[in-house]
């Protein structure tokens, strides 16, 4: 007999439907792998065994005996293990706790967590502070395009404009207000593109 099943196998080999098993993993009666998504068997069986009929305490009793239980290593000797601690209802308060991973309010409240994230990220967008990455990208591509254009005209535009100057000074200011005209049509560019988002 294997010593690992899916839910669904587990369900097959002891003949009831799949529902009644998730039922059992969210009571906490199965003993289940660090993911949830397969049943030990053996532990299963004998935790399913012990708690039938019983309303938590025993499922209580199993885990905290498990906790206390020295874990195994290669060659058979025990592996020292943290104390985990134990909340007011018995279970685990360890952050990646078989039970936790598994259990349907964990879920709800991970659900209900990125619901809320959801609703706060279209808030976001409606009052503007937010903006969809296609539009940064296509702003940042018009950008550079207008940047790369700015430069590569550089020389032809600029040219005209230093050659008949005599003075050091003449050619600094003549620069400078290129410069400044670069930036401004960079500016205006920014300026549509985001107007065109407001749309």
């Amino acid at each position: 007999m294997p010593n690992l099943l899916t839910k669904a196998a587990f369900a097959r080999r002891l003949g009831v439907d799949r529902a009644y098993v998730t039922r059992l993993a969210q009571a906490g009666r199965l003993v289940l792998t660090r993911d949830g998504k397969r049943v030990r068997v053996a532990a299963s069986l004998q935790l399913v065994k012990e708690t039938e009929g019983a309303h938590g305490d025993a499922v209580k009793a199993y885990h905290a005996r498990q906790r206390k239980k020295p874990k195994q290593g290669k060659g058979g000797r025990a592996v020292e293990t943290p104390d985990i601690p134990v909340n007011e209802n018995g279970g685990s308060e360890a952050p990646d706790d078989e039970a936790k991973s598994t259990s349907r309010a964990y879920w709800d409240r991970r659900a209900a967590a990125a619901q809320a994230k959801m609703r706060e990220l279209e808030l976001e967008k409606l009052t503007g502070d937010l903006i969809a990455r296609e539009d940064v990208r296509f702003i940042l591509a018009d950008l550079g395009a207008l940047w790369r254009t700015s430069l590569s005209n550089m020389a032809a535009r600029l040219a005209p404009l230093v050659t008949p100057l005599t003075t050091v000074a003449e050619t600094e200011t003549t620069i400078n207000d290129f410069r400044d005209e670069i930036e401004r049509e960079l500016m205006e560019t920014l300026r549509q593109r985001h107007e065109g988002l407001k749309k």
